[in-house]
């Protein structure tokens, strides 16, 4: 138990890297989970911003009877996340810790769909990675 732990404790964050500064600053300096609710709040929406352009820029590049299907996919997606991270936000569980919980999986299902662009080579190449 003690080595699944530290393993754990040790694993990188694989967040990280597409995480701003001024997010990790505000998270830092957050003392409560509201308050990191917020910075996790603001991130999510400058993420959700660069994925938007990622996947525009990537779309335009896609041929063009492909568009239609990947516009409704990515619409699909961002319904699936918003509703997905909402439902521990209407249970009990406090509203400082609801509040953290749907704004840091907006946050990380954010990043991660952004991180998911390498998983289709076209998207991927089109967003400059």
């Amino acid at each position: 138990m003690l080595i699944a732990l530290a393993l754990l404790a040790a694993a990188p964050d694989p967040y990280a890297a597409y995480e701003t500064a001024a997010f990790k600053a505000c998270d830092a300096k957050a003392t409560e989970p509201i308050v990191s609710a917020g910075c996790a709040e603001v991130e999510a929406s400058r993420q959700d911003a660069l994925l938007a352009k990622e996947w525009a820029a990537a779309l335009a590049k896609l041929p063009v009877p492909v568009r239609p299907e990947a516009s409704k996919a990515e619409t699909a997606w961002r319904q699936f996340r918003d509703l997905d991270c909402a439902v521990p936000g209407k249970m009990d569980l406090g509203a400082g810790d609801a509040a953290y919980y749907v704004a840091s999986c907006r946050l990380h299902r954010t990043i991660e769909r952004r991180m998911g662009l390498a998983d289709y080579p076209e998207l991927n190449e089109a967003a400059g990675r």
